[in-house]
């Protein structure tokens, strides 16, 4: 559930304001004309305090995946829900999912429904896989929704798994060469100052230039470390505020090579999600809501959440997302022509798997790039060292001679 803050008019005219809780923004809106009127504006609230923004919420989609497949599973083999809950949380090894299950369980034996349970359980859950849950027990085939659910989170985990290890020996190569560079400049480099500076002679401006960076780092090593130390923290707390979360996603989406993997990525994750919620019995315009809200770009989130407003004026979906430039125009055009043949939900599922298979290729096409570039950094870096050291040993020679 998220928390929205709303203006709106009472039946008697008079501006009102609040704060409700649903599972969208489409849902906030539908509660509040319960009681009022006309609605003027509805804010998903933000505001997240130190504590929460260093607290990870997520639950790992490979576990949540193995889980959604242990309930389709005991479901059909016919035993109760109250006692797949039960089995189901203690087959768990996750250890936040075996918490969330168990008092799952248990509110269920009390009489609550399995949505509103996870609901209240388990917030951090995704949104797509609560209002699954909702849809499977409103038409009775809760064992068919958790079937749909464990492929969906399995394929979601493997895409994202892919991309992880793509990017992880670049990373890791960057740390382990700039590591070294510090290294070399602290330790290294000092052995070789004593001796140049015994020369007694004009060091060339490369080598005192290499000297003097040296001479800084080692008497500023704290303070460095200390500075280096306060921009990540303080690049994380701002990439959390809403200006900074924007700003983070729009150099995602900008960037050059790793910028078309992120539209990508997201553009199947779109895919996917859509033709799950659809699979689901979820009318069109509220699995739009649910595709938004679970995507991982927030630039992309919001030019699909503002569709919404589309669909509610008449327009198609394809027409839509004409209008949203970060979305890829093939997905696009397949979503037109499988609303045209009545046939989105299979079409989204072949434009899923095509951009699955298009990020594969990208990312090993954007690391391929990366690591040579990286290479060339630091042969760049050893070959200004080695100068620095060798040419007033040349100079001297040059001065013997």
């Amino acid at each position: 559930m998220a928390t929205y803050h709303y203006r709106a008019l009472s039946p008697n005219g008079a501006e009102v304001t609040g704060v409700i809780e649903a599972g969208d923004k489409f849902s906030a809106v539908a509660k509040i004309k319960e009681s009022c009127t006309s609605v003027i504006e509805v804010k998903e609230a933000g505001g997240k305090d130190i504590g929460q923004m260093f607290q990870s919420k997520k639950v790992k989609t490979k576990a949540l995946a193995m889980m959604c497949q242990q309930f389709s599973i005991i479901l059909r083999a016919g035993l109760p829900l109250v006692r797949t809950a039960e089995l189901v949380a203690k087959q768990t090894e996750d250890a936040a999912l075996k918490k969330i299950v168990t008092e799952v369980a248990q509110d269920v034996s009390e009489g609550n429904t399995l949505y509103d349970a996870f609901n209240t359980r388990g917030p951090q859950l995704p949104v797509t896989f609560r209002e699954s849950i909702r849809s499977g027990e409103n038409s009775g085939n809760l064992d068919a929704a958790f079937e749909r659910l464990s492929v969906y989170y399995d394929k979601q985990g493997k895409t994202s798994s892919k991309v992880k290890s793509a990017l992880a020996y670049p990373a890791f190569v960057l740390v382990v060469a700039i590591a070294v560079i510090i290294i070399i400049m602290v330790y290294a480099m000092p052995q070789f100052t004593s001796t140049f500076e015994g020369l007694g002679t004009e060091l060339p401006a490369l080598t005192q230039g290499m000297i003097d960076v040296s001479k800084f780092m080692t008497s500023n090593l704290v303070l460095i470390i200390a500075i280096i130390a306060v921009l990540v923290i303080g690049i994380f707390l701002f990439k959390k505020t809403p200006k900074g979360a924007k700003l983070f996603a729009t150099m995602g989406l900008r960037m050059p090579v790793l910028g078309k993997v992120t539209a990508m990525s997201n553009a199947a994750q779109f895919a996917a999600t859509l033709s799950s919620m659809l699979a689901s019995g979820l009318p069109l315009l509220q699995a739009l809501g649910v595709t938004g809200r679970s995507m991982s770009n927030l630039i992309m989130k919001e030019q699909v959440l503002g569709c919404q407003r589309d669909l509610e004026a008449g327009l198609r979906l394809g027409d839509a997302l004409r209008d949203c430039p970060d979305i890829p125009e093939l997905l696009t055009e397949m979503t037109a022509m499988g609303e045209e043949s009545g046939t989105i939900e299979s079409t989204l599922t072949v434009v899923s798997d095509y951009y699955d298979n298009e990020v594969d290729t990208a990312t090993a096409r954007a690391m391929g790039l990366l690591e040579p570039a990286i290479i060339c950094f630091l042969a760049v870096f050893v070959c200004i060292l080695l100068l620095a050291v060798y040419l007033p040993i040349f100079g001297m020679n040059d001065a013997v001679g």
